[in-house]
């Protein structure tokens, strides 16, 4: 299954959508997230144009970057879109976020850029969040615990 959205439910003004989506349904790996994804979309259709709110939510599972442990990780990521009919389509600039369509169509897939906006959540260190005390929330481990196994090698010489 994809992420569509049927135009011959948009009308003019502001629609709201609401959809949940497994992680196979939208390409990703199984282990990434958690129990799927929850989106949320505005879409404002104004003559020739769509524009395009888009919210996600959802759990991502990682593995700590320092314990190595399991942790979960929520996420919101928002993006937009928007959508231009074919005819105005010279008349906008290039932009990865302005598409053209057609007023034939009968639905906009947008599962591609909900895949590459999830994958774009992943934080580049995958770390939990920390307790006052500055202790993991997982494995209870200290920053001193893990400085312990800095090496400074000025002091070694």
């Amino acid at each position: 299954m994809a992420i569509r959205i049927s135009l011959g439910q948009v009308k003019d003004g502001l629609n709201e959508f609401e959809f949940h989506a497994a992680s196979d349904e939208v390409g990703l790996n199984s282990e990434l997230l958690k129990d799927g994804i929850d989106l949320r979309i505005i879409v404002e259709k104004v003559s020739n144009q769509l524009d395009l709110d888009i919210e996600i939510k959802g759990t991502m599972r990682l593995e700590c970057d320092r314990c190595l442990d399991m942790f979960d990780k929520e996420f919101v990521n928002k993006f937009e879109l928007v959508y231009v009919v074919n005819e105005f389509e010279g008349k906008i600039e290039n932009d990865d976020y302005v598409r053209p369509y057609s007023a034939h169509m009968r639905y906009i897939d947008i599962t591609k850029d909900v895949k590459d906006f999830v994958d774009l959540s992943v934080p580049m260190r995958k770390v939990p969040y920390e307790n006052p005390d500055g202790s993991c929330t997982v494995c209870g481990k200290t920053k001193e615990y893990w400085n312990s196994f800095i090496v400074d090698k000025d002091k070694e010489e």
